[in-house]
């Protein structure tokens, strides 16, 4: 049972992008028992960031202090590794204590072995993107979690001192974890490189007003949002929507002397086909003539 009159504590094993993040915050709610990074050439960056070098750890044997949680922020390659050496180094010290990794692809049986000391395992995938800090990025963050021996009470309570909210995934969803994770990966991944694609044709047009691109960017991602529960509904508009070929041709033209830009062109646009065709906005016959056309 978790005591409610005291906060808790965390150990965190890993200095990626999340790992950071994580411990920057937890360092200003004064929760943070420790930042493991395996290479100490990363420590003069997180001192930077104002987390204190007496929490800053290279062996796990320097760990002087079991937390009540322990976040592993690394890899998903590495995630075995972290708890083999969980295994010889701490055991019977893992009693009662929260060990979840932050894979969104990744199950919790990677953590099973650590069962067996009575450790409290699971797995909380936060469901957002951690390219840039700020302080504000995990308050009511929703995070998708994957139950393994632990109470849902006592993750939810984890996951409130974090600042952030329980999605538990079902069976089916688990069953499927990789296509889970792919909408992450849909949703900020693509996202961000088809505005950077954005970003490189605005300087080759060489125009100086960002706002045009910025206005129909957040008109767009709005549009879409708007209707994101709507199965029926895809708000484009432009030459693939109508299907304009003659347009496409002086597109691909245009960029004919930039022969990077102009595949970055066709690859976005050839899924932009396939999606207008598989939710039937055009025709087969005008799927085929523009497909062509890219290829």
């Amino acid at each position: 049972m978790i005591d409610q009159s005291k906060k808790l504590t965390f150990g965190i094993i890993g200095g990626g992008m999340v790992g950071s993040a994580l411990a920057q915050f937890l360092h200003k709610k004064g929760q943070l028992d420790f930042l493991y990074l395996r290479s100490s050439a990363k420590n003069a960056k997180f001192l930077q960031t104002g987390i204190p070098e007496n929490l800053i750890i290279n062996n796990f044997s320097n760990i002087c202090k079991i937390p009540d949680c322990f976040i592993l922020a690394v890899n998903d390659n590495e995630i075995s590794n972290v708890v083999q050496t969980f295994e010889s180094e701490y055991n019977v010290l893992l009693n009662d204590k929260f060990i979840f990794h932050l894979s969104g692809s990744k199950g919790t049986d990677l953590l099973t072995p650590l069962n067996k000391y009575n450790a409290k395992t699971f797995a909380a995938h936060p469901f957002q993107t951690f390219y840039f800090y700020n302080s504000e990025i995990f308050n009511n963050l929703i995070w998708g979690i994957e139950t393994a021996n632990t109470p849902l009470n006592e993750i939810n309570s984890v996951i409130s001192e974090l600042n952030g909210k329980c999605y538990f995934l079902d069976n089916e969803i688990i069953a499927h974890k990789e296509l889970y994770h792919l909408v992450a990966v849909a949703a900020s991944n693509f996202l961000i490189s088809t505005i950077e694609f954005s970003k490189l044709l605005f300087v080759e047009s060489k125009l100086e007003e960002p706002r045009l691109v910025e206005q129909i960017i957040h008109l767009s991602v709005e549009n879409s949002l708007k209707h994101f529960c709507d199965k029926n509904e895809f708000p484009l508009s432009g030459p693939l929507a109508r299907g304009d070929s003659e347009t496409i041709t002086k597109h691909l033209n245009i960029l004919s002397h930039k022969k990077d830009l102009q595949n970055i062109y066709k690859h976005f646009s050839l899924a932009t086909l396939q999606l207008l065709h598989t939710k039937n906005i055009i025709s087969k016959e005008t799927f085929d003539l523009i497909h062509e056309q890219l290829s």
